[in-house]
């Protein structure tokens, strides 16, 4: 009898903390960051200051060149004119290649604190990866990486300790309005354990995730540790932009 009652009290103790767990998975602080790349750009102004009227916490911009991803998007001066309609942090997502050659055009348009992050994979070596990511920071800007859908996590651990943000791409870059991949959601699961494994004290990257992001996905993402929902299309094309940007936030608990 005192057997059974004290596996019972066990399996009741291992239920509590696994939803205690769960618990606080979901209360994890989730920031929201549109991505401009689905913003109506004849109205871009001001679709941007509407959305930082309704909670939007930061703005991303994803750059791209036609090579190393095939579209081309925007450049420095759309950047620029924008910068000046919003006092929220921008992100400019480097999609393209070399980008020790260009991100420079865009930081000089940026403010202390906002973040220019690259594709590990359009950045050569590690050295070389590290080299750039120490001119980003050496200019006043926070520096990030970012690795698309078909790289493993195991390329981003390295720059860990060192970056302010980690992307996960959970689309093929390239492209708005495509569905999210659930193969991100293991990405994310893997970089947060290493981000929280980093010595007490040190300071922890954001973990942020890209692509086909609604209040479903972002749930999904928000769970495996992510910090940042990047959403374009769910945000700026929605009926109602405030109620879009307060259901991503409910995905991550808030």
């Amino acid at each position: 009898m005192g057997a059974k009652k004290t596996k019972k009290n066990s399996t009741k103790f291992k239920t509590k903390a696994k939803a205690k767990r769960k618990s606080e998975v979901l209360a994890r602080r989730v920031f929201v960051s549109p991505s401009v790349l689905a913003i109506d750009y004849g109205h871009a102004a001001d679709e941007i200051q509407k959305a930082e009227r309704l909670g939007a916490d930061a703005f991303h911009f994803d750059v791209m060149d036609g090579h190393f991803v095939p579209n081309i998007s925007f450049g420095p001066d759309f950047v620029r004119d924008l910068r000046k309609a919003s006092k929220k942090p921008f992100t400019v997502h480097l999609m393209i290649s070399e980008p020790q050659r260009y991100w420079k055009e865009f930081a000089k348009h940026l403010r202390n604190g906002d973040c220019i992050e690259f594709h590990v994979e359009a950045a050569g070596e590690e050295g070389e990866a590290n080299k750039l990511l120490s001119e980003i920071r050496g200019f006043g800007m926070h520096c990030g990486i970012a690795i698309d859908l078909d790289t493993p996590a195991e390329r981003a651990l390295p720059f860990v300790a060192f970056v302010d943000e980690i992307l996960v791409m959970s689309v093929k870059a390239g492209f708005g309005g495509q569905s999210f991949h659930l193969g991100a959601v293991e990405k994310i699961r893997k970089l947060r354990g290493a981000i929280d494994a980093l010595p007490r004290g040190s300071k922890r990257p954001l973990l942020s995730v890209d692509g086909g992001v609604n209040a479903e996905s972002g749930a999904m993402a928000a769970r495996a540790g992510a910090d940042v929902l990047v959403a374009g299309t769910s945000v700026f094309k929605a009926q109602n932009v405030g109620d879009a940007i307060k259901a991503l936030k409910h995905a991550g608990g808030a």
